[in-house]
């Protein structure tokens, strides 16, 4: 989290740099893209050969592709790095969940997810902060020399942690359904943000894009029906609760999104400093801290329960109405007030939906479960990431651009309010 909330802040400066300005929009997709292609095969993959394995897979990768970056003397070699982080954070995050509920029973794993957030919110606090000084002061270059150590900290840490087995067998996974979710998923998402990715500008290859997309959705339906473990473990949705977290979390994580474009505002509209942008985002993150102290008390009687997810979104969506109020003129006290709502919401839905959404997974389910929560959370920063693309192509003027894309965040937030208000009223189906 310190890395992707630091790339944010300097992604403007490291692309100036390296004279790749118009590379924006696929920086910031291809990361997500990453991980939403890896989530699905190594959640299952460590429910077959432990998640240890895959958590230091994902932290050797992290460290190799930090290295990239740091070298990197074009926008290619930088964007290859990009992509390794995403591989490395989809491993990384489909298992630590997991190794959560390995490690703690029922009462005590709301807590624990509290504290995993918590923890995400320090570093959220200081990716911002460390990146826009170091960049300003330094280099940008010199940010992804700060998180190796702590990435080898990591790694050891890892390598102390005594894995129970898990239950020996053939590693089954799900190949020709992996295939086609990837052909489905990489040209959609590209003909998505076509317009800003220059993708529009060969006829050739929006065709092909569409080719690649329809033989890959109607692929996967058709080898999934058959498949004996599909790659999405469809049978965790039959519970109501599963099915509303994960809505709820995609909402969320598009909503998310956003922070990639609100330095594109304070550096490009409003000129601030990187290491300005970077401080600005500090009454985010102390709101995201606070919310998660505050939810870690209770978890315990709002478990399960529907009114903090409703909460969540409320506060999102006032967010994101402040966000698209934004121009040259805004008071400073508008800009705090929408970081702090920003906090508010995205800790409540982030640790409530994660938290609910495990209370009825099946013992081996577990890694499946646990990746979906992962893969959902891509899948919604992907989409947040091409909608902005999307918003940002349509228009010439960056500030108009980000103004309208904000508001269509705040009217899926406010989605999510009625989402949150229907299933709270029902039983057990929303």
């Amino acid at each position: 989290m310190f890395l992707i909330t630091a790339r944010s802040i300097i992604l403007p400066t490291a692309l100036s740099e390296l004279q790749a300005e118009h590379f924006y929009d696929l920086a910031v997709l291809i990361t997500s893209l990453a991980m939403c292609t890896i989530l699905p095969i190594s959640g299952k993959l460590s429910d077959f050969c432990g998640r240890k394995k895959i958590f230091l897979t994902g932290i050797i990768i992290f460290i190799l592709s930090n290295f990239l970056c740091m070298i990197s003397s074009n926008v290619y070699i930088y964007l290859f790095g990009l992509l390794g982080t995403g591989i490395a954070y989809g491993l990384v995050n489909s298992v630590q969940l997991a190794i959560l509920n390995d490690i703690c029973d029922e009462e005590e794993r709301p807590g624990k997810v509290s504290n995993v957030n918590i923890a995400n919110s320090l570093a959220c606090l200081l990716g911002p902060i460390v990146g826009g000084g170091l960049t300003d002061f330094f280099s940008w270059r010199i940010v992804y020399v700060v998180a190796i150590p702590f990435l080898i900290v990591a790694m050891v840490i890892m390598f102390l942690y005594k894995e129970e087995k898990h239950a020996p067998g053939r590693i089954e996974v799900d190949i020709a359904g992996t295939f086609f979710y990837i052909v489905a998923l990489i040209p959609t998402i590209l003909l998505l943000s076509g317009k800003r990715l220059g993708v529009y500008q060969l006829q050739s290859i929006v065709i092909g894009l569409i080719v690649c997309a329809s033989v890959g959705i109607v692929g996967f339906f058709l080898v999934e029906k058959r498949a004996k473990i599909p790659i999405i473990a469809y049978q965790l949705f039959r519970s109501s609760n599963f099915r509303f977290c994960m809505i709820s979390y995609l909402i969320c994580s598009i909503g998310f999104a956003a922070i990639n474009y609100l330095p594109l505002y304070y550096q490009q509209v409003r000129l601030l400093s990187v290491t300005v942008s970077g401080l600005i985002v500090i009454p985010r993150q102390l709101s995201q801290l606070l919310m998660g102290f505050v939810l870690r008390k209770d978890m315990k009687k709002i478990s399960g329960k529907t009114w903090p997810v409703v909460i969540g979104f409320v506060c999102f969506a006032i967010s994101m109405l402040f966000i698209a109020d934004f121009d040259l003129q805004t008071d400073i006290v508008k800009i705090i007030l929408a970081e702090i709502f920003f906090g508010f919401g995205y800790s409540a839905l982030t640790i409530i939906t994660q938290s609910n959404s495990q209370l009825d997974l099946p013992t081996e389910d577990v890694g499946s479960g646990t990746s979906l929560i992962g893969l959902f959370g891509a899948l919604g920063n992907t989409l947040g990431a091409a909608i902005g693309s999307v918003v940002l192509g349509a228009v010439t003027s960056l500030a108009i651009g980000l103004k309208y894309f904000f508001l269509a965040n705040a009217g899926l937030m406010i989605c999510g309010i009625i989402l949150g208000i229907v299933r709270g009223k029902g039983d057990e189906t929303i």
